[in-house]
């Protein structure tokens, strides 16, 4: 686009939508402030020691500002995985009709986790802080049902079916949540030194071929030494 924003001479209804969009920016970057010095200080002090309190004084912004943001310590932390669970939704849904469901969940979040991989040290400190806190552990396996369901919607939709009358699209979308969250776990214990969407193959295979074989091997899935 050869015009900016700031360039174009617009009418009353433009400029009020674009000072709304600066607006919309200049709070999402707040955010983002706000994720960034919580992450740090949890990491420094733990996310126990840490509070609410530290964060917004390292932001220079009123606690009142923080709660227009967050409802609490655990909503800021967790904040990290938003749009995970639309990124999966929208992958699953993009996979063709045809394949089978578990394959389409399988590729869907291969396809999305490869994204996120990137920033492996920020996630492997990220999922350690989740860990380390019984609260906030509890609301990220709270996320992951709710995830499940929003995946298992999918499904039905794709399996023209009833997700209230048939088993299949809710069994799918746990089983494949539970190989994701198991693979992180690993992923986590192993330092990080082999790439996730390894260990997620891995666990996917394992579920697939105890699944044709009626017998799964625990050995498949050692940590890497």
């Amino acid at each position: 686009m050869s015009e900016k924003p700031f360039e174009r001479k617009a009418a009353a209804p433009e400029c009020g939508g674009l000072r709304a969009g600066l607006r919309e920016r200049k709070k999402e970057r707040l955010r983002e402030q706000l994720m960034e010095a919580a992450f740090k200080l949890f990491e420094e002090r733990g996310f126990s020691e840490a509070t609410i309190e530290d964060v917004v004084d390292a932001v220079e912004v009123s606690r009142r500002t923080f709660f227009r943001y967050f409802k609490s310590k655990e909503d800021v932390l967790l904040a990290w995985y938003d749009h995970i669970d639309e990124a999966m939704r929208e992958a699953l849904e993009a996979r063709p009709a045809e394949e089978q469901p578990f394959l389409a969940m399988r590729r869907a979040i291969t396809d999305v986790v490869a994204q996120y991989e990137i920033n492996c040290g920020r996630m492997i400190a990220l999922d350690c802080l989740i860990m380390a806190s019984p609260s906030v552990r509890a609301r990220k396996q709270a996320m992951h049902a709710e995830w499940a369901e929003k995946m298992a919607g999918v499904l039905a939709r794709r399996l023209g079916t009833d997700i209230d009358n048939d088993m299949r699209p809710r069994l799918v979308a746990n089983v494949a949540l539970s190989v994701l969250s198991t693979s992180v776990e690993r992923w986590r214990a192993a330092g990080g030194r082999e790439g996730l969407s390894r260990f997620i193959e891995d666990g996917f295979r394992f579920v697939e071929e105890g699944h044709r074989n009626g017998a799964l091997e625990a050995s498949r899935l050692e940590i890497p030494r």
